[in-house]
């Protein structure tokens, strides 16, 4: 066989709780051992290392403060060479971001509408209690700190200037709504700008994986026997536990055992198995150790 031929999954490329004797489970330990502080320096940019990475890795930057996004989208672009996509995060990440942008676009929605209640409150004077305790939840609020922080004096302004108000009245209510209006309108404009020019029309985040570099599809027989092989490793596992020995249970443990539950939920559960094998896939045409994101 030639040494860059790749390999198909299947009954000689797969999964196995019995893989290899105690000696090669001994080399394999003392390999890992060997070569574990060979990618200690993973991250720096002189690094060649393969990464992949797991789907929650992408989707959790759209919950991140904008800075810190910057930077993701950053390590993504300049390790894209090196960063690798199997075709189950592929697909898992196409069919799952778009909620992951709304949970975000329905937080600019609500903030504004909030923001647009406090501005149209046409008598402060009888809602005051209610607007500060508005407000201050408003400052409060996670995106706001994270995303729109250049704001928050501004809030504090109109908080501070409706506490001063009631403790002189004399000031006219005109007066009072002129200046939370004033001290708001240009908060209130940004996040109604954010909602139009929505991620999903120029994805920053999707823009830099699309530049890495993606693994070959796995055919419809290597995807079938990866959900029969996960389905017998359940099997067997059931069959162990009721075993009156005592058997430990690790020695029975195989990737996308934590999503058991999901087929109830009718969810995909065989995903981490099948993530797994086009990883092992993959690193056996690269023939390097490699980094796995898995958060």
């Amino acid at each position: 066989m030639s040494k860059n031929k790749k390999v198909t999954i299947g009954e000689n490329f797969c999964f196995s709780f019995k893989s290899g004797n105690i000696g090669t489970k001994k080399n394999a330990r003392q390999y890992y051992d060997s070569h574990k502080n060979a990618i200690e320096n993973w991250w720096v940019q002189t690094s060649r290392v393969p990464i992949f990475i797991d789907t929650n890795f992408l989707l959790n930057a759209y919950s991140m403060p904008k800075s810190q996004r910057t930077l993701f989208v950053n390590f993504i672009q300049s390790n894209k060479d090196r960063i690798y996509i199997t075709d189950q995060i592929d697909e898992e990440y196409q069919r799952k971001r778009l909620n992951f942008i709304k949970n975000y676009s329905t937080s600019l929605q609500t903030i504004s509408k909030e923001l647009g209640s406090i501005k149209k409150a046409s008598d402060i004077t009888k809602h005051c209690e209610e607007l500060l305790v508005k407000l201050e939840n408003l400052k409060k609020r996670p995106i706001v700190q994270n995303d729109f922080n250049n704001y928050l004096d501004n809030i504090e302004n109109v908080i501070s200037r409706i506490k001063e108000w009631k403790l002189a009245t004399e000031l006219p209510c005109s007066a009072l709504y002129k200046d939370v209006n004033a001290h708001l309108i240009n908060f209130h404009n940004q996040l109604e700008s954010e909602q139009k020019n929505n991620i999903l029309n120029d994805d920053d985040i999707v823009n830099a994986v699309a530049l890495c570099q993606f693994c070959g599809n796995i055919s419809l027989t290597e995807k079938q026997f990866m959900y029969d092989l996960y389905q017998s490793c359940v099997n067997e596992r059931e069959e162990m536990k009721l075993r009156p020995d005592n058997i430990d249970m690790q020695m029975y443990t195989f990737p996308g055992l934590g999503d058991l539950s999901k087929k109830d939920e009718h969810k995909q559960r065989e995903g981490d198995f099948l993530h797994y094998h086009e990883m092992l896939k993959q690193i056996n045409t690269l023939k390097k150790d490699v980094i796995f994101f898995n958060i």
